[in-house]
């Protein structure tokens, strides 16, 4: 195992090399477990996620969970060593990387720790399901051309909700809050996909089952009248994604800030938003087609995938922030 660099952050720990494949599953379904226990809240002023309540059984779980990370400090031999030449070329693997990750899926630390540089967040390992649901399918790839693969958002939902009280605040206060999301190459991604970033503001009825819907009954059911007291941004908010395989390129992935402002005369109420993959700006799709090209359909080269130059347009991935504004 190589040194790591000086800006990795490493915490002292009894380092037990293991390439037990097994071990990693184990640990990322237990860790299920203790995400049942989990509900996290962002109150106005600060960057806490800790829980407001919680069980001692949740502290006593995630603790034994991280224990078991400190003890993986090696990427399992589950794929080929070249298929992440690319990131090794620039970072050596964290011999505390599992560790790290646990912590922050289960908001021990946010987006914003010193922990998480980008020899972290840059490895494949960093996305959730990646053990349990990605390896098996990249082990055994299809023989023919790999099929557009749609561009994806990692969280999908924020952790913690934004909890605005306006009995703490002045009427006219304008409260602005920065979050950090990562967006990559999806699965047997071949080909450079240009990709452009879109607020949304959704009803309860606009989502899916994958997502935790809190507080039900205080959603607002009108996401047009929310847009007049949110604003979005994205830094940045357009980009090109290099291809996933058969090798992970060092620009398959790109960390996002999502900036929101929020003025607090919105009515009180559970509101959500975030944005959505979608079109990026023409000029954008153009220089990506001239740097790289068309696909050829054979699969023989790969290139730019342009949703305005197919007839076949990827669906958009979602991230979303629950933002709860009320007065008791």
């Amino acid at each position: 195992m190589k040194e790591m660099k000086e800006n990795e952050f490493a915490i002292p720990a009894t380092k037990k090399k293991s390439k037990n494949w097994f071990g990693i599953i184990a640990l990322v379904l237990s860790l299920a477990v203790v995400g049942l226990y989990a509900t996290g809240q962002i109150s106005v002023g600060t960057r806490q996620t800790q829980p407001e309540k919680y069980s001692p059984e949740l502290e006593r779980l995630i603790s034994a969970n991280l224990e078991e990370a400190k003890l993986i400090t090696e990427r399992p031999d589950y794929l080929p060593e070249i298929m992440f030449l690319k990131i090794n070329e620039k970072c050596v693997f964290p011999e505390d990387f599992y560790e790290v990750r646990e912590m922050y899926r289960w908001n021990w630390i946010d987006e914003f720790s010193e922990k998480i540089t980008e020899c972290y967040w840059k490895q494949p390992e960093w996305t959730e399901d990646y053990e349990t649901l990605l390896v098996p399918n990249l082990q055994k790839p299809p023989e023919n051309r790999m099929f557009i693969s749609s561009p994806a958002v990692y969280p999908r939902q924020a952790w913690s909700t934004i909890v605005i009280n306006r009995k703490t605040v002045e009427h006219d206060f304008v409260y602005e809050f920065d979050k950090k999301v990562w967006v990559h190459t999806g699965l047997w991604g071949v080909d450079y996909t240009v990709v452009g970033l879109h607020p949304i503001f959704l009803s309860g009825a606009n989502l899916e089952g994958k997502y935790n819907v809190q507080q039900k009954e205080n959603l607002i059911s009108d996401p047009e009248a929310a847009m007049r007291y949110f604003e979005i941004s994205f830094d940045p908010n357009e980009f090109i994604l290099e291809p996933s395989f058969p090798i992970y390129e060092w620009g398959y992935k790109k960390q996002i800030t999502v900036h929101i402002k929020i003025n607090t005369k919105a009515p009180d109420g559970v509101y959500i938003l975030g944005f959505e993959t979608g079109l990026p700006s023409k000029e954008l799709d153009d220089k990506c087609i001239s740097d790289y090209g068309m696909p050829s359909v054979s699969g023989a080269r790969a290139g730019c995938y342009s949703s305005y130059h197919s007839s076949i347009a990827y669906s958009g991935r979602r991230f979303i922030q629950f933002v709860e504004i009320k007065s008791e």
